[in-house]
């Protein structure tokens, strides 16, 4: 029996569409293999694909479908034009209907059809095949047959069946209802109202797209498809502003619906006439209801729902006033119909700037001036001069706020356009004086508007000359630097963070601007406050307002050689800086500092090379710290990153791995630097001389063993070393289990097996005689399994190792739970509460069962941060594993109430807290649970709620309120 019989055979004997796919998957693999060829398959299959039962014939069908499927990027032009014609003549069976579209859809998609075979796939479909009979798959296929059609051979259908494909496509797609179908079909609309002629079927192919507007879809939870509501309106948008060949229906339509009360509707209508007007054009169906759309949009924008509502009703009047003003079919001028009513009204509300309508008002104004430069200048020469003139008559200061905000929103609408409009240029002094009056008048939000007035006026292309600009500028500078912001309290605040905004536009519009008329200022203050003579502390606005600026690229450099010029003259100053209170105005420097790193995207060595040159051995410990972490920034964001080379050179030449004060820095930007870049000295050499200067931090000095050790290629010679062996052997003081525990981060990252021995040694060390030893081994298993922002992470380039944290914890915890049931329990439990900070939550919950009992242990230990890493763990499991909890409340209850009773007797507030928020979370589980411990916990909670510090009140009183709140009914049984 030949391949091809065995295959028939097995395609006869086959029961179902499982074991007909599992028939073509097995020949598919024949066919790659060259053991058969797909003409040599079809011809054996001919009993079967021309048997008398249509049950049968389906199955070939099903079979060739799915070998096509499988096969059909290897298919010459031969075999795909056989199989095109065979699947086109089996869509007049209608059990063989759906394994043909599947068949189709793969030649059709991989580009096999030729333009004879699309021809006669469209007239067979449109004859045999009621496309809504069939289940959503099936349709789905066939609207993925229409839509790569429209999409890849629609000049072939204008040119051959353009009508015919139209009607059929209508048809197929009437009543369809599935969404993910719909969103093809609104595509496959979208590309045929863009390239078709749809004179003779324009209605019907709206009105099969509009009789799903407005879309009401609510998509299933965990639906797999992602499909949203917003993304069937945008596509339905799409669909129905394609062609203007809609204009006659849509219109209507659209306005009707924004005459009803469905807000829903409503504001699914304004989207798509902001998107369809400009394709529409101003055409005679427009222009015929122009005074219609006017008072619908003016009710939209009046009585809007929400503000987002108003905003897009404004934009949609903004929209269609554009439109109008480039039609050339009226003989009057049909903006006029919405412009001189519109001025009126608007006008009349502003005459009265206390009424609700007249902030509106401004708003309409605001979206006349955005539409056109020609209508600008007509709104700006009838309205700019009478709100002026009414504000500089105005005493109230809540109608000059309206009047200014009006004033705010006719320049707002003027910085879209190429050039300044005329009148505007006019005004421009006096518009100055009202915005320089409420930018300095005492209520706040008369300041933002202020701002805001000077703010647009510069963003208005070609309205003031440099030195104008200038001036403005200034005044957003002058709100940083007024007390206070000229006010009091949050609205102080609010003047300052809105002045800093506007900066931080202006810095993107004009970053010239900014580096001559603003860094100089926030510089000279950087300068004062940081000598010697100055008792003036840092302005913690003007340093935030550094930062902000900053951010734009072309000012970064700017801001960075000004901060480390700062930091160096602190350094070479008389006077060394001292600590703490004595550190003066170096803390909130390398915070700045710190801040402009973080926004950067990229950083040019020179800026990295500047640190460099710092004299880091003047400047405190904690000066020395923030510049390590800074430098750490940098160096993963120096651009190219081939210029990390440059820096290691520089900082090798200058010896800092032999000071202590430089060697945390050095380490900072030897541990960001990438694994292609060599070091400029032997790693041997670099060991010796580290390793024998005992004046080195011990935590420093194990992170840079780490890195060399995690980044090798090889770390083993590393690790052989003749002054770190010892060590790792024989960990005899603090400072050698300091560099044992970062040499075994380094290389458990990596994955490499030696890293798990070293995890053992500090395991072994949890039971060993010294109690030094006992606990720094316990804080040690949290330095290896918690994450490090400075170095040995992914960001610093490090080799990390997926899933290393869990093969720690897991290797870890049987070795703990067995040491506290038989050695010194307190080390124990204290090397457990490390674990419990920094382990992923799904592990956490895999080893509830091995947990709970040290957990119970550990909430009688002293240790702060183990008692609150176990409260923490205990309202995690009672969220995400309530069951486990549940057996122990009896037990855990008493606990809990001794902790958050203590009274700052004993542990601190953070414990106190802890322990209430686990206790509040208890009051989640099943009331029989909770029933017979509600008593003691309500009673027991008196001490708390009168605890000293007011923190711990506070989540007293919430516990207590959620243990009130315990019934049956709240918490089920």
């Amino acid at each position: 029996m030949t391949a091809n019989e065995m295959i028939a055979g097995k395609l006869h004997a086959a029961d179902g569409p499982a074991a007909v796919a599992a028939v073509a998957t097995e020949t598919a693999a024949a066919l790659e293999n060259g053991a058969a060829t797909l003409l040599e398959v079809t011809e054996a299959l001919s009993p079967i694909l021309t048997h008398t039962d249509a049950f049968v014939r389906e199955r070939g069908v099903l079979f060739l479908a799915k070998v096509t499927e499988a096969r059909v990027g290897s298919l010459n032009p031969q075999e795909a034009s056989l199989l095109a014609n065979f699947l086109i003549n089996q869509l007049d069976q209608q059990l063989c209907v759906p394994h043909v579209a599947l068949g189709i859809a793969a030649l059709l998609t991989a580009g096999r059809l030729s333009d004879a075979d699309i021809g006669a796939l469209l007239r067979k479909i449109f004859a045999e095949v009621n496309v809504q009979s069939f289940s959503q798959t099936v349709r789905n296929r066939f609207f993925v047959i229409f839509d790569v059609i429209a999409a890849r051979h629609i000049d072939y259908v204008r040119r051959e069946m353009e009508a015919d494909f139209l009607a059929g496509y209508i048809a197929a797609m009437d009543g369809e209802k599935d969404p993910r179908n719909l969103m093809v079909a609104f595509r496959t609309v979208t590309q045929l109202a863009l390239h078709c002629d749809l004179a003779t079927c324009a209605q019907d192919l709206f009105e099969v797209c509009f009789c799903y507007f407005p879309i009401t879809f609510k998509p299933p939870p965990d639906d797999p498809s992602g499909i949203s509501a917003a993304d069937l309106k945008s596509a339905l948008a799409a669909c129905l502003a394609a062609s203007s060949s809609f204009a006659g229906y849509a219109i209507p339509s659209l306005l009707e619906k924004l005459e009803s009360t469905n807000a829903n509707a409503k504001r699914d209508a304004l989207a798509v006439l902001h998107l369809a007007l400009p394709k529409y054009g101003a055409g005679p169906t427009l222009l015929a209801h122009v005074p219609r759309l006017w008072k619908a949009l003016k009710n939209d924008i009046f009585h809007s729902v929400d503000a987002a509502h108003e905003e897009l009703a404004l934009t949609t009047l903004a929209t269609l006033l554009r439109v109008l003003c480039i039609t050339s079919e009226s003989r009057t001028n049909p903006v006029d119909l919405i412009l001189t009513p519109g001025m009126h009204e608007c006008l009349t509300h502003l005459a009265q700037p206390e009424t609700k309508l007249a902030k509106v008002s401004a708003h309409i104004l605001r979206a006349f001036v955005r539409a056109d430069p020609g209508i600008a200048d007509s709104v700006i020469a009838k309205a700019a001069p009478l709100i002026i003139t009414r504000f500089r008559a105005e005493e109230l200061p809540a109608q000059q706020k309206t009047l200014v905000d009006a004033l705010v929103q006719l320049v707002e609408g003027c910085a879209g356009h190429a050039a300044a409009p005329q009148p505007l240029r006019l005004l421009a002094n006096d518009l100055y004086g009202c915005f320089f009056t409420a930018a300095r008048s005492n209520i706040t939000s008369m300041q933002i508007l202020g701002l805001r007035g000077i703010y647009h006026t510069m963003a208005v292309r070609g309205l003031l000359a440099e030195d104008e600009a200038a001036t403005y500028v200034q005044h957003l500078v002058a709100a940083i630097d007024m007390p206070n912001g000229g006010g009091s309290g949050a609205g102080a605040s609010e003047v300052h963070r809105e002045a800093m905004a506007l900066l931080a536009k202006v810095a993107k519009q004009s970053p010239a601007l900014v580096r001559g008329w603003v860094l100089p200022d926030l510089v000279r203050h950087l300068e004062t406050a940081t000598s010697h003579e100055s008792a003036a502390p840092l302005n913690p606005v003007k340093l935030e307002t550094l930062a902000l600026l900053a951010r734009e690229s072309d000012l970064f450099a700017d801001v960075v050689q000004a901060l480390v010029a700062r930091v160096h003259a602190l350094a070479t100053s008389t006077a060394v800086v001292g600590e703490g209170e004595d550190a003066g105005p170096l803390p909130d420097l390398l915070t700045t500092f710190g801040a402009v790193v973080h926004s950067a995207q990229t950083v040019h060595p020179d800026h990295l090379a500047s640190i460099v040159v710092v004299q880091i051995d003047r400047l405190p410990e904690h000066a020395g710290a923030t510049i390590a972490e800074v430098a750490a920034i940098m160096m993963r964001k120096l651009s190219p990153p081939e210029s990390q080379s440059r820096i290691l050179d520089q900082v090798f030449a200058g010896q800092w791995y032999a000071h202590a004060r430089t060697f945390p820095v050095f380490v900072a930007i030897v541990g960001n630097a990438r694994r292609t870049v060599s070091l400029p000295i032997p790693e041997a050499d670099l060991l010796t001389s580290v390793l024998g200067n005992a004046s080195l931090p011990a935590a420093s000095v194990g992170q840079l063993i780490g890195t060399l050790a995690n980044k090798s290629a090889a770390p083993e010679p590393i690790l052989a070393h003749p002054h770190l062996a010892p060590i790792l052997a024989n960990p005899s003081d603090a400072r050698a289990l300091a560099i044992l525990t970062w040499t075994a981060k380094g290389l458990l990252l990596r994955s490499h097996a030696r890293g798990t021995a070293l995890a053992g040694v500090l395991l072994d060390l949890l039971s060993g005689p010294a109690a030094w030893a006992r606990a720094e081994a316990a804080r040690g298993l949290g330095v290896l399994i918690g994450d490090c922002d400075q170095v040995l992470n992914r960001d610093s380039f490090a080799v990390v190792k997926l899933l290393y944290k869990q093969r720690l914890f897991h290797y870890c915890l049987p070795r703990i739970v067995a040491g506290a049931g038989s050695g010194d329990r307190d080390a124990y439990l204290l090397a457990l509460g490390h674990l419990l900070q920094n382990v992923p939550q799904q592990v956490l919950l895999g080893s509830v069962k091995d947990l709970v009992p040290l957990l119970l242990a550990a909430l009688s230990a002293t240790d702060p941060d183990l008692l609150v890493s176990t409260a923490s763990t205990f309202a995690l499991m009672t969220k995400n594993a309530p069951a486990a909890v549940a057996d122990h409340v009896a037990a855990l209850v008493p606990l809990l109430l001794a902790l958050a009773n203590d009274g700052g007797r004993v542990h601190p507030m953070r414990v106190r807290i802890a322990a209430l928020n686990t206790l509040a979370a208890l009051a989640t589980l099943k009331f029989a649970v909770l029933f017979p411990v509600k008593g003691s916990v309500l009673r027991g909670l008196a001490g708390a709620v009168d605890d000293p510090k007011r923190l711990v009140r506070r989540a007293a009183v919430n516990c207590r309120a959620q243990w009130y709140d315990v019934s049956a009914a709240a918490t089920g049984v």
